[in-house]
């Protein structure tokens, strides 16, 4: 099986997404290049609409992507609907990661990677997006993105590369949990 990563646009107080369309997303439900909105959810007559997903069609890990640098600008509002999304995608069996972006603007030695986990502050900022979200510390993943480098970074790479290494492993649990699911996939592509 390939490893498929899908983008979709952030759940945020501005936007027309909601709880029931990002449900749909993960349950695989909703068609490749649908355009959301608010006053059309995704249902069983949307055109496209998927009535029996298969495994491949299938989100197994859902990550949330939080700026280090604007954890505190989320309302309470916000930390209730992330709350009971996780609480849906929990009921489903879906994995879940968190990746606390933008570490190099609360992290003293940002291109030190072994003093990222160091640092008492980002453990703060952690501990702070896993309350906004409701995750354990364990599911955060830090990294430090590419905004100004011209050139690749090593200790950049080896942050992104840990948070893949995550994502793959939660992935990895998923497919574990849901044996019958995996085998008759594997199965029909046969």
């Amino acid at each position: 099986m390939a490893l498929v990563l899908s983008d979709m646009v952030g759940l945020g107080e501005n936007n027309s997404l909601t709880l029931h369309d990002i449900l749909a997303v993960i349950k695989g439900h909703v068609p490749e290049g649908h355009t959301f909105s608010a006053c059309c959810p995704v249902v069983s007559d949307t055109p496209g609409y998927v009535k029996e997903p298969s495994l491949a069609e299938k989100v197994h890990c859902v990550v949330f992507v939080v700026s280090a640098a604007e954890i505190s600008s989320y309302s309470e509002n916000m930390k209730s609907t992330f709350h009971q999304l996780r609480e849906h995608i929990s009921a489903l069996g879906v994995q879940q990661v968190a990746l606390l972006t933008h570490v190099d603007k609360v992290c003293a030695k940002p291109s030190d990677v072994s003093q990222v986990y160091n640092g008492s502050l980002l453990k703060q900022e952690m501990l702070k997006a896993g309350a906004l979200l409701g995750m354990p510390l364990s599911s955060m993943v830090p990294v430090k993105n590419y905004s100004e480098e011209l050139e690749l970074e090593p200790h950049t790479d080896t942050l992104l590369l840990t948070a893949l290494e995550h994502v793959l492993l939660s992935v990895d649990l998923y497919l574990r949990d849901h044996p019958d699911r995996a085998a008759s996939s594997a199965s029909a592509s046969s």
